[in-house]
């Protein structure tokens, strides 16, 4: 069993006996502990950058075979961590999407923040990512797939 923490810049988190310590120049920090058969094993994951996302492409065959089964296990955790989230671009924007599936060789292009691809690898999912971005290369135009929805300034949450 893992125990995921998540820990913010300059806070440290003591949660059923596993520490989580944040770096201070870093967004996200964390010291993932398992418990059980797997007892003693560690990892501390420091992001590359403050935002970067994970990108997974995925061929029509790919969806149809089941591939997309990481939605339900994602939402099934998302009251635990509202800070998930998994994007594609927008169904609207078939210039956006032609471009992505020529640089990254799918059909349907997800992009994965830090939150997302920890749970994915805490819950055992063995996605297989392409790449890791900056968030200024996620496409302006973008649905949240996986996630609670953004709220745009001028809106009330």
């Amino acid at each position: 069993m893992l125990i995921l923490l998540e820990g913010f810049r300059g806070t440290s988190l003591f949660k059923q006996g596993a520490v989580v310590r944040s770096h201070p120049r870093r967004l996200l920090c964390f010291i993932l502990r398992w418990t059980g058969e797997d007892a003693g094993r560690s990892i501390e994951h420091c992001p590359s950058s403050d935002m970067s996302y994970r990108v997974i492409a995925f061929t029509m065959a790919q969806v149809r075979q089941g591939s997309l089964s990481f939605h339900r296990d994602l939402a099934a955790i998302l009251h635990e961590n509202l800070e998930i989230k998994v994007y594609s671009a927008s169904p609207f924007d078939l210039e956006e999407r032609r471009r992505l599936k020529n640089r990254y060789g799918g059909d349907i292009v997800y992009f994965f923040n830090e939150a997302a691809f920890l749970a994915t690898e805490g819950l055992g999912l063995n996605l297989k990512f392409q790449a890791e971005i900056a968030d200024e290369e996620l496409p302006r135009r973008r649905t949240v797939v996986v996630g609670m929805p953004e709220h745009r300034s001028g809106t009330s949450p």
